[in-house]
C-alpha cells in the first residue's frame, strides 16, 4: 500500500473498532498483535501484511475486503453481492451457511448485518411457533428485554435457550415457553433480569420440512 492507502485503511480499522465497542488493547489482543502495531495500522503509520488482514477484520467484527478498501461495502462480498450469511453462535458460518440475506432488507428492519447469528432450536419450548430443529435468526444488538419477545438466553451450560420474556402489569417480568409442561415460569425482578445473559432478540426462523 502506499502513504494514502495506509492512511484511509487505519481510519477504517479505528472507525470499525469504535463502532465493536472495543479499545485499541483489546482489538490488538483479539487479532493476536501488539498494541504498537495496532496502532501504527490505525494511524497509518505502517500497512499490514495482507496475510494480517483477515485478522484484524475478525478482530473488529468487520470483514478483510472492506478494511483492504477492494469494496466500500461490509458486507461478505463485494457491491454487485450485496448478501449476508449469518453465523452462528462461535462466530463461525457452519449450519446456516445455506442462508443468506439481502443487506439493504435487513437494514429496513432495522437489523444490521453485523449484529446477525443462527441459532438451533433445541427443544420444543416455543412450538408450535418454533420448532426443535429450526434455525433461528438473532438479533444482538437487542440484548436486552424491553418489551413482550422471544429472546435467546444462555444458561448455565452455555447454550442458547429461546425463550418469552415479557413485562408483567403488576412490575417485574416473566420467562416462559409455549410448552408449559417442559418449562416453568419464571418471575423476574428488574435486579434479576439484569442478571440474565441475553443473546440477542429472535427475528426470524428457517424450518425444514419433514420428510
Amino acid at each position: 500500500m502506499n502513504d494514502d492507502s495506509a492512511i484511509k485503511m487505519g481510519i477504517r480499522l479505528k472507525a470499525e473498532r469504535n463502532a465493536a465497542g472495543l479499545t485499541a488493547v483489546q482489538a490488538a489482543a483479539a487479532s493476536g498483535m501488539t498494541k504498537s502495531a495496532w496502532l501504527n495500522y490505525e494511524c497509518g503509520i505502517r500497512s499490514p501484511h495482507i496475510s494480517k488482514i483477515p485478522a484484524l477484520a475478525k478482530a473488529v467484527n468487520s470483514t478483510a475486503s472492506y478494511l483492504a478498501m477492494f469494496t466500500d461495502h461490509k458486507g461478505e462480498a463485494a457491491d454487485e453481492w450485496p448478501y449476508v450469511v449469518a453465523r452462528d453462535e462461535s462466530g463461525k458460518i457452519d449450519s446456516s451457511r445455506f442462508l443468506s440475506f439481502e443487506i439493504g432488507e435487513l437494514k429496513q428492519r432495522g437489523i444490521s448485518e453485523r449484529d446477525i447469528v443462527f441459532i438451533p432450536a433445541r427443544d420444543n419450548a416455543m412450538a408450535p411457533e418454533i420448532n426443535e430443529g429450526d434455525m433461528v435468526l438473532i438479533d444482538k444488538k437487542k440484548n436486552t428485554a424491553t418489551d413482550n419477545a422471544i429472546y435467546a438466553v444462555i444458561d448455565p451450560a452455555g447454550n442458547a435457550q429461546l425463550r418469552r420474556i415479557r413485562p408483567d402489569i403488576e412490575g417485574g417480568y416473566t420467562m416462559l415457553a409455549n410448552d408449559k409442561t417442559a418449562v416453568d415460569d419464571v418471575k423476574l425482578t428488574q435486579d434479576a433480569l439484569s442478571n440474565i445473559r441475553i443473546l440477542g432478540r429472535y427475528v426470524g426462523l428457517w424450518h425444514w420440512p419433514t420428510k
